[in-house]
């Protein structure tokens, strides 16, 4: 059962995530080019152009890297076939070095190269466990200049009883099919195949679907002569009857037949979007509806070059972690408050800290300094990082000195319960000292049991708090905090999208009830 399908028809708005690893890599949907859609009229133009590199500090690579992702709900045990075709195309003086790695959920297949015609690769993954947001990735990287088209990027299902096909078929079932064989047959198995154009009539009722095509497979085995063999719809079998109640349109099918005998088995298998009924002795119908790609639940990391601190961004977190601090060594020092250290802790609860910080997990209004000294508070809830998906702490230096930025990338779940996202990142830079940014591009619950701001004890008990257990955190927001004088002040950059105020109203409530159940909660749990 087909579970995603992207052939980029929509355009450029088509809702697939994707990242690259450098400016040197650009993607357009396009209808042709140096390359041509292998169905349709739109596919994926990914463009690998290593001249603009010559000024772009690489980090831990030497290929280019483009990821294609796709989102779609895995069930534990069932396997599933993620696929795509690409093809590949000069692009300068220099022939074509590319390849495709295909992952789920942070499993996967050995890189293999593209060739300048289009060819299908496909990687067949089982899920571990059962998740709404398992992430297929399709990672194309190229040593140098290059053109490559990816399309019809499909996630299918490999459960039994589930049709690969990728549209629905238009069938038409007649209570009376009259088909005459003549087949001559040596003493062997043969294979016939029957197409069959039933007469006008109104001894039949039709089922209108999408496609035109319907296979009938039948099998027979034959003894050494020449027989004619008069097909009905019984086909000289225990009588099989097959009853529809479907609206009355005309459609068309055709019949495959399969001799290998006098016994002849009939598997039928219908798919349609109308709903109809049956009864039959040897046949089933199978209904299937082929879902419309919907926008990714889950984010995909965002940086192009990632650190990772905490998970991996590939194959997935290799344990889970829960309310701990990391301590990480940077090229850069960053600056708050006055405060300047390269030496900074990073906490699972969504916090960097310069000096001191702990592994408090429940939220406090600011100022509050039994957390920690000075630092950035870019979401203080108790989040957690799930084992087995790409969720994880992440960072990346970018630009030269004294230019550099320095990017926290966090995408976390909560504490029991795996349904919350939070994706979000925290920048330092090197030529704005005291300035510190947060870019919010995930928040399930738009921050309800959150702290959010600034605060510094050593530089004199200050202070400057945008949210405290409020849900006003969107995807989108963009605050920036400047610590240069006094307690610091906030400006809102950009205010996100609320237009899920409603849902956030749920959480509110929800959070309202927080404080009566944490008792219960954390009276199991030891504050570190």
């Amino acid at each position: 059962m087909c579970l995603q399908y992207d052939g980029f028809e929509a355009g450029n708005s088509s809702p697939f995530s994707n990242s690259s690893s450098s400016s040197a890599v650009t993607a357009q949907v396009m209808q042709s080019g140096p390359l041509q859609p292998y169905s349709g009229d739109n596919y994926l133009l990914i463009t690998f152009n290593d001249s603009s590199l010559t000024n772009i500090r690489r980090q831990a690579t030497t290929s280019m890297v483009y990821n294609v992702t796709q989102d779609f709900t895995a069930t534990a045990g069932v396997s599933y076939t993620l696929s795509a075709y690409a093809a590949d195309a000069q692009n300068g003086a220099s022939v074509p070095d590319c390849s495709l790695i295909i992952c789920g959920d942070g499993n996967c297949g050995a890189g293999v190269p593209i060739s300048t015609t289009y060819s299908q690769y496909s990687y067949q993954y089982t899920a571990g466990f059962s998740e709404a947001g398992t992430v297929a990735t399709f990672s194309v990287s190229c040593a140098q200049s290059a053109y490559v088209a990816l399309d019809n990027v499909t996630v299918m299902s490999n459960t039994a009883g589930s049709s690969s096909a990728l549209a629905t078929t238009t069938v038409t079932h007649y209570h009376y099919l009259y088909t005459y064989i003549t087949v001559t047959l040596a003493p062997l198995t043969i294979t016939s195949i029957i197409s069959v154009t039933p007469p006008a009539s109104t001894l039949y009722q039709t089922l209108t679907a999408t496609a035109p095509t319907q296979t009938l497979h039948l099998t027979a085995t034959l003894p050494d002569l020449t027989q004619t063999l008069h097909a009905t719809s019984t086909l000289s079998l225990p009588v099989q009857t097959q009853t529809f109640t479907p609206p009355a349109n005309t459609v068309f099918g055709t019949l495959t037949a399969t001799l290998t005998g006098p016994t002849i088995t009939e598997t039928d298998t219908w798919s349609s979007s109308d709903t109809s009924s049956s009864t039959s002795s040897s046949s089933s119908i199978v209904q299937e509806v082929v879902p419309t790609p919907t926008a990714a639940g889950v984010p995909a990391v965002a940086l192009a070059a990632p650190t990772a601190i905490a998970g991996d961004p590939i194959n997935g977190a290799p344990t889970s972690y829960d309310d701990t601090t990391f301590p990480v060594s940077l090229p850069v020092a960053l600056t708050l408050y006055g405060q300047t250290s390269s030496n900074v802790l990073v906490s699972s609860n969504g916090v960097v800290g310069l000096t001191t910080l702990n592994t408090m997990f429940s939220n406090q209004a600011l100022p509050y300094f039994g957390f920690m000294d000075t630092g950035a508070l870019g979401l203080w809830d108790d989040l957690f990082i799930y084992a087995g998906t790409q969720q994880g702490i992440f960072y990346e230096v970018d630009g030269a000195a004294p230019n550099r930025i320095t990017t926290f990338e966090f995408y976390l779940g909560h504490y029991a319960d795996t349904t919350q996202y939070y994706h979000f990142l925290i920048l330092f830079y090197e030529a704005r000292p005291n300035v510190v940014t947060f870019k919010y591009l995930n928040v399930s619950d738009n921050g309800v049991s959150a702290t959010v701001g600034v605060q510094s004890s050593a530089a004199g008990s200050l202070y400057e708090q945008y949210s405290y257990n409020q849900a006003i955190i969107y995807p989108g927001l963009q605050l920036t905090f400047d610590t240069t004088s006094g307690g610091g002040t906030y400006t809102v950059d950009a205010p996100g999208d609320s237009s899920n105020a409603a849902t956030a109203e749920v959480y509110r409530t929800a959070g309202l009830q927080k404080e009566a159940l944490s008792g219960r909660q954390k009276k199991r749990r030891t504050e570190k």
